[in-house]
């Protein structure tokens, strides 16, 4: 028999809540805190209070949306196969978000204007280190000729700046994931929740720039409020969101992790994946999710915020 309990939230959950226009559905729940977070949560609303009216330090979103036209993000050429493994194509497509006061996401936004069977893959709650993190994650999508984009924790960045600059230099996508990761973000004051976001993205920018820095947010547990919404819209931030998750928060096996992204992407025919890189089971399951999808025939592409930018002009050949 299905198990027709709510899903819940655990830290850096991308679980279910209802969709816009939806009575009941998944709610969000959060669960105790555990200790992988502890060295955030720890730091209390009272901390942020003391800064209000706050402008983001990052460069504003594009109002240009589409797909890609410009040269390629590095390191892969265009054209082509996957030079690691011919089953992929060698580049990963960018879409360009314009910005929304709605946000992006069907778990709880308007859907992420993506073409059928595509993913975007993201990542929260990293940097991570050790063989079982983000180093391992990068090694796994370059041997895929896949990119994606890394929601960072402000507090994780200060102690593993040089993994953000690595996910940048392998042509990844950085983002915001609020500065200590606190589940109740939604119910802080207006004062106190801009303060924790702004601190956030001023620990992203001084480890990546603001004209590198993608202009995204994600909620913490995706636990969001409309205030703080329009504020981040009002500061050129897009707050994104998912259509999918993998639940691979919860003690469960590599193999499940795997079999649940798959069945959720298969329900919402593809869009923004949420994954975790802090957990092993999360590592472990990557590669074979990957071809798993591939074989499937979706199409991976990377988010972003950035207008892309023309194209070099070639110069023509002379004639012989």
């Amino acid at each position: 028999m299905p198990d027709a309990r709510p899903r819940r939230a655990g830290p850096g959950s991308g679980s279910r809540r209802p969709r816009d226009g939806q009575g009941g559905g998944r709610r969000l729940v959060p669960l105790a805190l555990t200790a992988v977070f502890a060295y955030g949560l720890a730091i209390g609303e009272a901390e942020d209070r003391r800064a209000a009216d706050l402008t983001l330090p990052v460069a504003p979103a594009s109002p240009v949306a589409g797909l890609e036209t410009g040269p390629p993000s590095p390191p892969f050429e265009a054209g082509g196969r996957c030079p690691t493994n011919p089953a992929y194509p060698a580049r990963t497509e960018v879409v360009v978000l314009a910005p929304s006061p709605a946000g992006y996401g069907s778990i709880q936004y308007p859907r992420t204007p993506l073409a059928p069977h595509t993913v975007a893959l993201t990542f929260d709650d990293g940097p991570w280190p050790a063989p079982r993190g983000d180093q391992r994650v990068f090694d796994i999508l370059e041997e895929r000729c896949i990119q994606a984009v890394f929601f960072h924790v402000g507090t994780m960045i200060e102690q593993r700046p040089g993994l953000v600059n690595e996910a940048v230099r392998r042509g990844h996508g950085v983002a915001s994931h609020s500065w200590s990761h606190p589940l109740n973000l939604s119910r802080w004051s207006d004062t106190a929740g801009q303060a924790q976001i702004h601190r956030g993205f001023l620990a992203l920018n001084a480890a990546a720039s603001p004209e590198i820095a993608e202009p995204f947010f994600r909620f913490p547990g995706l636990d969001d409020n409309p205030r703080l919404r329009a504020w981040l819209h009002r500061e050129g931030i897009i707050v994104v969101g998912a259509e999918a998750d993998a639940d691979d928060w919860k003690h469960i096996s590599a193999a499940e992790v795997h079999r649940r992204a798959v069945a959720n992407l298969e329900q919402t025919d593809g869009g923004v994946l949420i994954l975790h890189q802090i957990h092993p089971r999360t590592v472990e399951a990557l590669p074979g999710l990957l071809d798993d999808l591939n074989a499937r025939g979706y199409r991976f592409v990377r988010i972003s915020g950035r207008a892309p930018p023309l194209p070099e002009p070639v110069a023509p050949q002379s004639a012989r």
